[in-house]
């Protein structure tokens, strides 16, 4: 069952409604909604993330690509496609590119692989979050940082 179909049947049974009035005087309308036979065909998700590439690929130093959207469009439950795209436009097929870099941040959290990198290169600051990081060394002080570590 698509999820119209399964809106649908649930708003035309009028006892899964309820209807009430909040306390500014507007409607308010609730209904239970059965999810259990609902079937997702396809879907697209989007993150933002920051990817290093490894140094010797654009020059001699690694580079920091900050604001990249990442998009996975998934189809019967299959990734039928994984693109980044710069803030300059270009679109790269993740595949194509993942093994010239790391993507160090997701959605203002660092990677699991990049905390791993992190834990390798400084022991004791393993367990550092991005939103501490980012507080000790400010934005340009972290992308350093995540330089220095993946060099």
């Amino acid at each position: 069952m698509t999820v119209s179909e399964t809106l649908r049947e649930s708003l035309t049974d009028l006892d899964n409604l309820r209807l009430s009035t909040t306390e500014d005087g507007q409607l308010s309308v609730a209904f239970n909604l059965d999810i259990t036979n609902l079937m997702v065909t396809g879907f697209t998700h989007n993150n933002l993330l920051t990817f290093v590439l490894k140094p010797g690929v654009l020059g001699e130093n690694a580079q920091i690509f900050s604001d990249v959207k990442e998009q996975f469009i998934v189809e019967n439950g299959e990734v039928v496609e994984h693109t980044l795209t710069t803030l300059d436009g270009n679109t790269y097929n993740y595949a194509d590119v993942a093994e010239l870099g790391c993507v160090a941040v997701r959605n203002d959290e660092f990677t699991g692989a990049f905390q791993a990198e992190i834990a390798a290169f400084s022991p004791e600051h393993a367990e550092i979050n991005y939103y501490d990081a980012v507080e000790l060394l400010g934005t340009s002080g972290v992308e350093q940082a995540m330089i220095d570590i993946l060099h």
